[in-house]
Parts: structure tokens; C-alpha cells; sequence
């Protein structure tokens, strides 16, 4: 924006007012009022607001003038939005039955937080023609507070718009799913639309529930829906089924809404993918089942994306270094970047060349020192699949290696296309992707055994000798805990809820029950919500464990603090059959050890890769009973657990799990190996 007491942006030397400024101004005097609204809009687009300003206000009082005026006003901040409200207010009252301009005071008022004010300008819009009055004023009541009635006005403004006749249940799941939107942040007047908005949506979130509900076990008739109607709803259940999944932890009822969606949608590629993804938790199925789940999972979105990319050439590796190249949604303070950005950091910068394609619009600190510990750090988040697909081609990665599978913001799509000769899937994800066109999956001899892990999975297993990731504690660490020294024993958890299934807590129940005088401490950032905290105290209840014996923390207010509550347990609970892994590294580093049952799949057996790095086999149970019975031993004789978790930190500090330079030499061998073996086939 130039001032006109700037220099003009010409480089004559002069005031804008007196060179560029006058003679576009002068010359704008002279148009016509279609001339000079025009040249308005070319000074504003060129970031010449006063300028613009200036001629719109030779025009007649017009919409076209006002609706300009105040938003260039709007965006010059405090002073530019209360000359705004001056400028719609003389614009209401020279346009009576208008309802754009108390429209737009409303937005106003929105994005200022004075959601009363915004309420009393919609009263006012209910005398003024608009389809869309009835909208503005379920919005405003809505960010009120007031949701019955913003719940009434929605189900009018339904009726009132759509060009086809909709049944009742329709009409309520019509006017849910607005409800909800608005909750998420989408509503006129706010230009922020973002996910977060929806984490204390609680009531939302339980009206379009019981709208869906009612809508789907109304057996509807989905070949009537039009494509729109069709579109809206699919979106509404997905959503209800992140929700379950991402703020509460139900990963069942999640479950169940995602399956809802692949009946009526069947190529719904992420509704697919969270279907797989949830099969991890699940303790009611076999090994081999979750391991089906996630060949067919790979196998249709091969089908989806097509026949892969298979004539490539890559240059001889003499003369030149290979090029690998990291693809994640959690290059930020996340537990990937924890385990991944040592490994990055440690790389032969002589033999291999480095890119990180980051699939996240969020970056933070963890961010910066990933950009800075490899050669080419892309931001990709905005990329649409082929987009990024071709984005990858162009840089000529030798080996592409996946670190979300199918997590949260994942790119399944681009790696079914194969972006690269080579490509392997490691540390972010548990389980095989079920992918033809993924290579290899880097795992250890522990986690997943020679002939009993194979053929659970579509990759080829590539053992690391030691441990298949390494742990990056937080820096100033807190002095570490003296398990079994304090009055009255604490059995930990601090795992997602979605790993507290029924079979485990009716475990913790035996040994809550046979461990006098013990309680058991639960802490997880989901527990921050209501609604997570009543589920999880009434799964406890209905397995035998009173409320009074356990305590939920929710989220604190640094790393430091999180890890100081580590000093509250004597021993970590672990999770079965989906075992911690960060948690479990977290609680190592404090002195607090961790009680496991080695499974029979990689997700069951990563404490016990852990433990066995650590030289701890103490903590490793065989089955269910040999878990309850060690808890229990535990507890009763505190003096053996002192012994074994004496000095476990300065254990961890010295062992495979935090030797990040180790474990970047064993990979950077296994990817040598691997691309001799492409280039000789």
C-alpha cells in the first residue's frame, strides 16, 4: 500500500500525491462512475488503498462504492474497521430493505468477538429480503450460545433454499451439518477455518450425531440423494468418525462411522484408510485379520491410483550421491520427527543426498531442524496428489521413504503411483501398507521375527541388527523418578485412549484388585475433554476400578512438565496389543520402567525390542497371566524394583535406543544394499 506521502513507487524522486497518486486521481475525475469504480479496483489490486479510497469517494452512494470502501477500510486494522462501521451504517440507512449492509456489520462484529451485537444485527435482517436471512441468523445465534434456537433458524433456512423437496430427517441432517460447520469455523465473516474450533464443539458435535443417527437407521434411500446431498452427508459421517477417533479415543464407534461411509462410498480413499488405520487397536481380531485389512486397503488404492510408474532411469550412482528422500506429516513436535530427526542430522552428506517433503501446513521449531539437517525441504501440504507426484519425479529420488502409512495426513495415493525406483516405509507406522509398489519395511529382529512377521506383510522385511528407531529426549530433562520408594504403589498409563481396549483394563482391573494399596495414574492429552474423561471413568467402572483409585491428568504446560509426571508412577502399564513407543522412551528416560507382553505382531512386540536394548527382560511377560502375576510382584516387593530401575536413565543414554548416529549407519547400509540390488535386477 503506498501512502501519499510516500515516494512514488516510479522512482521520480517526488511524493506519490504529487506524481502518480495526482495523475491517476485527476484522471479518475474526469470518468465516468463505471470508470472511476474501475480504476478503484485497479488501484486497490495494486495495493494503493488511500488511492483508492480517494476516487471511490467522487462516486454517488452506491453498493458497488460501499461494498469496495469498507473493505479496504476493514483492512487497515482498528482505525480502518470503526470508519467502516461509519460507512455500512450510512449505507443501511440510505438502503433500507438492503441486507448486505447489516450483513456485513454482522461479520464485523463476528470477527471482533461481540457475537451479542452480532445477534442484535440479525434480528434486524429479518425485515430485509435475502434468501439466506434466515442462515445469517442461526450463525448468530449459534456463536451466541443460543443453540436451540440457532438450531431452529437453521432447519428454516433449509427449507427456505433448497430446489428440492427434502423428508424431514433429511431436513434435520440438513441443518445439523450447518450447525457443525459453523462450529469448525466455516461461516461467513471468519477467515480462519480450522479443525481447531471444533475441539469444545461439544454440543455440535451431539446434534449432528443424533441427526445422522436418526437420518441412517432410517434406512435411506441413497440413490435419491442428489450428488450434492450425497457429497454433504458422506463428509458429515466421516467427520463424526474423526471425531470419535481424534478427540475421544472411541475408536470402535469411529470404526463404525467409517464403515457407514465406504457403503455409500466406497473409493472414499481417507475413510479407507482411517478404516485401516484403526484396525491397529483393535484387540477382538487376529494378527492375520489386521494384517487382511491392510492388504486389501493397499490393494484397492492401487486400484484407485492405477498401474504405477515403471520406467525409470536413474543415473549411475558413481560420480554422485544417492538421493533419499523422507515423506510425513510430522516434521513438527511430533513423535516421528523425535525418532526421525537424529537420523537426519547424522547422515553422510558425502554419499547421500537428503530431501524432506513435509505433508503439513504446520511448522514449528522440530520443523526448522529437520530444513536444516537436509539438503531440500519441501513443504507439500498444498500439493495436490499429482501434483506432488510429479514434484518427486522432477527431483529424481533413488528412494523414497514413507514415515506416516496410513496416519494422519498420509500420501498413499502419490507412493501407490511409486514416485521412486525404491521405496520402504519405516518408523511412523506399525503395520505393513498392504502396497504392491512398497518395496521394503524397516523394521528389527525383535519387533518383527525372522518367518513368523514375514508374511504379514506386502514389503520385504529389512532387519536393523539392533533396534529399528532411536529416542530424542527434550532437553533439561527433570531429575528421574525412585520407583518403588513412595507410600502406596502407582501403576501408569500414558498411552492414546484408542489402546485402552476392554481386554486391558479388565487386566489393570486382576491387578488393581490383588496389588493392596495401589492405584493407577492415566494420562493423555484427550483427557483434557469431558466427554473423554466420563468414558474412560465409566469403561473403568465396568470392569471393577472405582473411580477413587484412579487419577486422569490431561495435558501440561511443557515437555518438562510432562515428563515430570513420570515421577508420580513406579511402573508403566503397557498397552496390548498396540504398544507405546514415545511414551515408553519417555518413561525409560525418567527411571520409570514398563511392563509388556511380548505379542505375536510388530504393533505387540516394540516394548519388547525396547526392553531387550536396554538389557531389561525382567519386564517382559510371555502371556496375559505372566503380565498380571509380574504387576502384582512387583508392587508387593518394591525393593527388587528399585534394583532394576536403578540408574535405567544413564541404561537408556548408553544403549541402541539413543545412538542415532549407530542406527543412521545401519540404514544408510541397508539403502546402499537395496539399490544395488535395483540397479543389478
Amino acid at each position: 500500500m503506498t501512502s501519499l506521502n510516500a515516494p512514488c513507487p516510479c522512482g521520480s524522486g517526488k511524493k506519490f500525491k504529487r506524481c502518480h497518486g495526482r495523475t491517476q486521481t485527476s484522471a479518475a475525475a474526469s470518468g465516468s462512475p463505471q470508470q472511476l469504480l474501475e480504476n478503484a479496483h485497479s488501484l486497490a489490486g495494486r495495493g494503493q488503498a488511500q488511492a483508492a479510497l480517494q476516487v471511490l469517494r467522487q462516486l454517488p452512494h452506491a453498493p458497488a462504492r460501499y461494498d469496495l470502501e469498507v473493505k479496504l477500510l476493514q483492512a487497515q486494522g482498528e482505525a480502518g474497521i470503526s470508519k467502516a462501521e461509519k460507512v455500512l451504517l450510512q449505507w443501511q440507512q440510505g438502503d433500507s430493505r438492503n441486507p448486505d449492509p447489516v450483513y456485513r456489520r454482522m461479520q464485523a462484529a463476528w470477527r471482533q468477538g461481540q457475537f451479542k451485537h452480532a445477534l442484535s444485527l440479525a434480528d434486524d435482517l429479518s425485515s430485509r429480503p435475502h434468501k439466506l436471512v434466515d442462515y445469517y441468523r442461526a450463525v448468530a445465534l449459534q456463536l451466541a450460545g443460543k443453540l436451540n434456537a440457532a438450531m431452529t433458524a437453521y432447519t428454516l433456512a433449509v427449507a427456505n433454499n433448497v430446489t428440492t423437496a427434502l423428508q424431514p430427517l433429511e431436513q434435520d441432517f440438513e441443518a445439523a451439518i450447518q450447525m457443525y460447520d459453523t462450529a469448525a469455523g466455516q461461516y461467513p465473516g471468519n477467515r480462519i477455518n480450522t479443525e481447531a474450533a471444533l475441539v469444545d464443539a461439544e454440543a455440535e458435535y451431539a446434534i449432528m450425531r443424533a441427526a445422522a443417527e436418526a437420518w441412517w437407521t432410517g434406512r435411506p434411500d441413497l440413490s435419491s440423494l442428489s450428488p450434492s446431498q450425497f457429497e454433504r452427508y458422506t463428509n458429515a459421517m466421516y467427520n463424526l468418525g474423526c471425531r470419535d477417533q481424534e478427540c475421544y479415543g472411541r475408536g470402535q464407534v469411529a470404526m463404525e462411522y467409517f464403515v457407514r461411509v465406504l457403503d455409500m462410498q466406497p473409493e472414499h480413499l481417507f475413510a479407507r484408510t482411517n478404516w485401516c488405520f484403526l484396525h491397529n487397536y483393535r484387540a477382538d481380531i487376529s494378527v492375520a485379520e489386521n494384517a487382511a485389512a491392510h492388504k486389501l486397503t493397499g490393494r484397492l488404492i492401487g486400484q484407485q491410483t492405477g498401474p504405477p510408474k515403471v520406467d525409470f532411469r536413474p543415473a549411475a550412482l558413481s560420480g554422485r550421491r544417492l538421493c533419499v528422500g523422507y515423506i510425513s506429516a510430522d516434521f513438527h513436535k511430533h513423535s516421528v520427527a523425535y525418532f526421525i530427526t537424529p537420523v537426519l542430522e547424522s547422515h553422510d552428506r558425502q554419499r547421500f543426498e537428503v530431501f524432506a517433503y513435509h505433508n503439513n501446513a504446520l511448522e514449528d521449531d522440530w520443523t526448522q531442524r529437520v530444513r536444516k539437517a537436509v539438503d531440500r525441504f519441501r513443504n507439500v501440504s498444498e500439493l495436490r496428489d499429482s501434483a506432488l507426484y510429479q514434484q518427486i519425479l522432477a527431483d529424481r529420488i533413488d528412494i523414497l521413504v514413507d514415515l506416516s502409512g496410513y496416519s494422519r495426513g498420509n500420501r498413499m495415493a502419490v507412493l501407490a503411483r511409486r514416485a521412486a525406483p525404491v521405496q520402504m516405509s519405516w518408523i511412523g507406522y506399525p503395520n505393513t501398507t498392504g502396497l504392491e509398489v512398497m518395496d521394503y519395511r524397516i523394521v528389527d529382529a525383535v519387533t518383527d521375527p525372522h518367518s513368523a512377521a514375514d508374511h504379514l506383510c506386502s514389503e520385504k522385511l529389512l532387519r536393523l541388527p539392533q533396534v529399528f528407531s532411536t529416542y530424542t529426549p527434550p532437553e533439561n530433562l527433570p531429575m528421574t523418578a525412585a520407583p518403588g520408594t513412595g507410600s502406596g504403589f502407582v501403576f501408569g498409563s500414558f498411552n492414546h485412549l484408542l489402546k485402552l481396549n476392554r481386554p486391558l483394563l479388565e487386566t489393570w482391573a486382576e491387578i488393581l484388585s490383588a496389588a493392596d494399596d495401589s492405584r493407577l495414574l492415566i494420562k493423555s492429552q484427550l483427557l483434557d475433554r469431558k466427554t473423554a474423561r466420563r468414558d474412560l471413568l465409566k469403561d473403568l467402572e465396568s470392569v471393577g476400578i472405582a473411580p477413587d483409585r484412579v487419577e486422569l491428568l490431561g495435558r501440561v504446560a511443557s515437555s518438562s512438565d510432562h515428563l515430570a509426571c513420570y515421577r508420580r508412577v513406579d511402573l508403566l502399564l503397557d498397552s496390548f496389543p498396540y504398544n507405546g513407543t514415545t511414551t515408553n522412551c519417555d518413561s525409560y528416560i525418567m527411571g520409570v520402567p514398563v511392563l509388556t507382553i511380548a505379542g505375536d505382531s510388530h504393533i505387540s512386540r516394540v516394548t519388547a525390542s525396547q526392553l531387550n536394548a536396554l538389557g531389561r527382560p525382567e519386564f517382559i511377560a510371555v502371556d496375559r497371566d505372566d503380565y498380571i502375576n509380574r504387576a502384582i510382584d512387583f508392587s508387593r516387593n518394591p525393593k527388587r524394583l528399585v534394583a532394576l530401575s536403578h540408574g535405567l536413565r544413564e541404561r537408556m543414554q548408553g544403549s541402541p535406543l539413543m545412538d542415532a548416529a549407530g542406527l543412521c549407519a545401519d540404514v544408510e547400509s541397508l539403502y546402499l544394499q537395496s539399490w544395488l540390488q535395483y540397479t543389478d535386477s
